[in-house]
């Protein structure tokens, strides 16, 4: 965490260091360590729609709030929301493979036919 933030303080940028949990250092010194994402997100493609969505939250920013813009806070959410985009389909996939297992036990114990009538 040391090494980002001296690399954006001495470079004057934002620096966004993925791996298990991604990281953003500024500028200013401020390092934000991001909460959302896995490992798995670090490779090359996801990467490459994480820089497209830092640029859309930038783009939606500058047109919004003009000279207020904050690339900052942009870079932060990007990552964010990157990260719940990544591991959502994985939330997603194990919710539906409970209910698949809860409704095969229902269904055997209690089938339609005496539920219905």
């Amino acid at each position: 965490m040391s090494a980002a933030r001296d690399f954006a303080t001495a470079n004057q940028l934002i620096l966004v260091l993925k791996g298990s949990r991604p990281l953003v250092a500024s500028p200013d010194g401020r390092v934000v360590i991001n909460p959302t994402g896995n490992a798995g997100l670090g490779t090359a493609a996801p990467v490459d729609t994480l820089t497209g969505i830092i640029a859309g939250f930038m783009a939606q920013d500058v047109a919004t709030l003009k000279e207020q813009a904050d690339a900052l806070n942009s870079t932060i959410a990007g990552l964010y929301v990157g990260g719940l985009a990544g591991i959502l389909p994985q939330v997603n996939w194990e919710c539906a493979q409970w209910w698949r297992q809860t409704y095969v036990s229902i269904s055997f114990r209690y089938p339609i036919s005496r539920l219905t009538g």
